[in-house]
């Protein structure tokens, strides 16, 4: 039983994450006209749902196994007013401020504590009954969030799932031929770290706008949501290894640094993805801790991710810190510099 609650606490703590990545994928996407746009008179903006998220989680898990989920200094009704003055930048920090709560105290709960009780608004719950409860929440005001973005988006919009038309090639009882769904075991120190980039770019944190860019740095949503739809077709390529449309978006002066110091050219990091004597399987990716910045046609790029493999049957886990240079030529991104370090090896 014990493990079954390990498990859930893992599972709880994954999908929380996911909610999250896909939250700010969407509104990575989005510019601030449509950040705080409402759609007509009884709908709630995207500024006003993420203001009500972070509200709720900062009453909920702050003393979550020892006060009430509602406490006395949260006032629920503001949570739904966006004064004109307010600035993204102050309602992203609210919302990383939320997701610290969560996460915290997350990571402090044992796998006995489910069976605890809590109260909100003064009705028990079992532990596992809040957190449930909560992520129910919270995945209803993403789902609006995610709606709103791609209605805001239009023609314009870069889907964060399968895109439409493209549900068969995702199959796994019939791949592609020569296409298989393992990847070269090279990937992981070649191309995995470009699959957990990847997945976090998917998500991009919205702590980027939460922080003001350095002087220099363009403050360019445009340029970041080209990066994220860039990054979904690579994960594309290298999970059906289609190396040879991999190619065409790598710059042709393109270097890649392993963990261990080695460098190699476009030519040799192409020719370790096609090896097909060693295979690692992806199981997880899990990013934090990252920046980017656009200077006008070039991205710089810096995240930390906690990666799941599955390595000669066995599964691995390790945390890996990547920093990628992308360049804009002819209007189309490629990407001409990428490092990896290893951390804690």
């Amino acid at each position: 039983m014990t493990d079954l609650a390990s498990h859930y606490l893992d599972e709880l703590k994954r999908q929380f994450r996911g909610h999250k990545r896909m939250t700010e994928a969407a509104m990575a996407q989005l510019d601030d006209k449509d950040f705080f746009t409402t759609i007509d008179p009884e709908s709630n903006s995207v500024a006003v749902l993420v203001k009500h998220i972070a509200g709720n989680a900062h009453s909920r898990f702050t003393d979550f196994l020892t006060t009430d989920g509602e406490k006395p200094d949260r006032f629920r009704d503001r949570e739904f007013e966006i004064s004109t003055t307010t600035a993204r930048g102050e309602v992203m920090r609210w919302w990383e401020q939320g997701w610290s709560r969560v996460f915290a105290t997350l990571d402090s709960l044992h796998p006995e504590d489910l069976h605890r009780t809590v109260t909100i608004r003064q009705e028990p719950h079992t532990v596992l009954q809040a957190l449930n409860r909560a992520l129910a929440h919270y995945a209803q005001h993403i789902g609006q969030i995610v709606f709103l973005a791609k209605h805001l988006r239009s023609t314009q919009w870069q889907t964060l799932s399968i895109p439409r038309g493209k549900s068969e090639d995702y199959k796994i009882v019939a791949p592609k031929p020569n296409k298989p769904t393992s990847c070269p075991q090279s990937i992981r120190r070649s191309s995995m770290p470009k699959l957990f980039r990847i997945m976090f770019f998917l998500v991009l944190s919205l702590s980027l706008f939460a922080q003001q860019p350095p002087v220099h740095a363009d403050a360019n949503h445009a340029a970041e949501a080209e990066i994220i739809a860039l990054e979904v077709k690579l994960a594309d390529l290298i999970v059906h290894a289609d190396w040879d449309e991999y190619a065409k978006h790598l710059a042709a002066g393109y270097l890649h640094t392993r963990d261990n110091g080695h460098v190699e050219s476009k030519d040799e990091a192409l020719a370790s993805l096609r090896d097909p004597k060693r295979t690692v399987i992806v199981m997880e990716m899990e990013p934090s801790d990252a920046a980017i910045r656009i200077y006008g046609d070039t991205a710089v790029s810096n995240a930390e991710f906690t990666t799941r493999v599955r390595e000669s049957g066995q599964v691995k886990s390790r945390r890996v810190r990547l920093t990628d240079i992308f360049i804009k030529r002819d209007g189309q991104w490629s990407l001409i510099v990428e490092q990896e370090t290893i951390i804690g090896k």
